[in-house]
């Protein structure tokens, strides 16, 4: 499975943002790199805490960006994040995100 995906992802590399809907008051390369940059890191981090650390930090990272660069300045919900966060999570391809899902959930 996570093969899988991140053969798929590294496929969808060039996939714009447009294709998933991101609004274009959400499209921040600053704030996408910090979150990527979480996201790349959950593959270095061995205990499942540090993995769920580094997935909460950069969903946190997506949310606060959502909320402060909004039209409205109101926090963004789901239908505003999830866009967001589903175009970073194939752009950062983990190796190994199904894997990591199971342990995390398995552990908690």
């Amino acid at each position: 499975m996570d093969n899988a995906f991140y053969f798929g992802a590294r496929k969808g590399d060039s996939r714009s943002p447009e294709e998933f809907n991101v609004k274009p008051e959400y499209r921040h390369e600053e704030q996408w790199t910090l979150a990527l940059k979480r996201l790349k890191q959950s593959e270095k981090v061995l205990t499942p805490q540090e993995k769920l650390d580094c997935y909460t930090e950069a969903f946190r990272i997506i949310g606060t960006a959502v909320e402060i660069f909004s039209a409205d300045q109101k926090p963004g919900g789901a239908e505003d994040c999830a866009p967001v966060l589903f175009y970073l999570v194939l752009r950062a391809a983990p190796r190994q995100v199904h894997t990591t899902i199971q342990y995390v959930i398995g552990i908690i």
